[in-house]
């Protein structure tokens, strides 16, 4: 299943860049962030653990993610463990080399046209992540301002 008609993208690869993503921008996310931040009685943060889904797999939805209007007909994905445990290093060796992409600097010798197919559509995906991210980011700091 593709989650576009004529999309190389699979499902697992947009859930996979998606999850990725998420962690790299979210410090809430992140482990050694998570695990600092909550420190304290072992009791404590074995409660934490279980409602975020650490360590394991819930038949309820930990979190999710919803795609916005930049992301046109995604699918929202439902998390039953962190997503920092579905982190995928190739998906975040793709969205390290987006800055670069961004620029015109393509990772494959040619132009936009001669790159592949597949890793256009990531960098897209990634483009929109981006602009989600920095919308949300510009909401948050307004309202921080208030």
């Amino acid at each position: 299943m593709k989650i576009r008609e004529m999309s190389s993208l699979t499902n697992s690869d947009y859930i996979s860049i998606v999850t990725t993503f998420m962690v790299m921008t979210d410090n809430n996310l992140k482990c050694s962030m998570c695990k600092n931040k909550h420190r304290g009685s072992t009791k404590r943060q074995e409660l934490l653990f279980k409602q975020k889904g650490c360590k394991e797999v819930s038949t309820n939805p930990k979190t999710q993610y919803k795609p916005t209007h930049e992301m046109t007909g995604a699918s929202p994905i439902l998390y039953y463990t962190c997503p920092a445990n579905l982190r995928d290093g190739s998906a975040s060796s793709l969205i390290s080399v987006y800055d670069n992409y961004d620029k015109g600097i393509m990772p494959f010798s040619g132009g936009l046209l001669e790159q592949p197919s597949k890793f256009v559509e990531v960098m897209d995906l990634v483009h929109n992540l981006t602009s989600e991210y920095q919308t949300q980011r510009n909401k948050d700091l307004a309202k921080r301002r208030r």
